[in-house]
């Protein structure tokens, strides 16, 4: 799996202006929505580095991994994910299989037994 930076995606707390300009940079923002609202000059001096934050409900502490694409973003901490990987790992590989059966119209009930 491909280690990532902290700084490799956004993850905004609520929405986002110049989404088109963010595109262009190539940096994955995952935002509930846009705003032509600006938060400049708005600046409380509450900004801190490396503190727990909540994001969409979930509590982010420095050092959690969190995996993100189109589908979605997951926060975890490095142990439960350990926990899971394996489980995780098996499901992907089995999955063109289920694929396979399900395209050959296999019933679902005995596809996923």
């Amino acid at each position: 799996m491909p280690q990532g930076k902290a700084h490799d995606f956004v993850t905004p707390r609520r929405c986002v202006r110049q989404r088109l300009e963010l595109q262009r940079t190539g940096l994955p923002v995952f935002a509930r929505s846009t705003s032509l609202l600006t938060t400049k000059k708005r600046d409380t001096a509450s900004s801190a580095f490396n503190e727990p934050v909540v994001c969409a409900g979930v509590m982010v502490r420095p050092g959690d991994i969190v995996p993100a694409d189109d589908d979605g973003v997951l926060f975890s901490d490095a142990p439960t994910l350990a926990a899971v990987i394996d489980t995780a790992l098996a499901s992907d590989q089995a999955e063109p299989a289920i694929l396979t059966r399900l395209d050959a119209k296999e019933p679902v009930r005995d596809v996923l037994q």
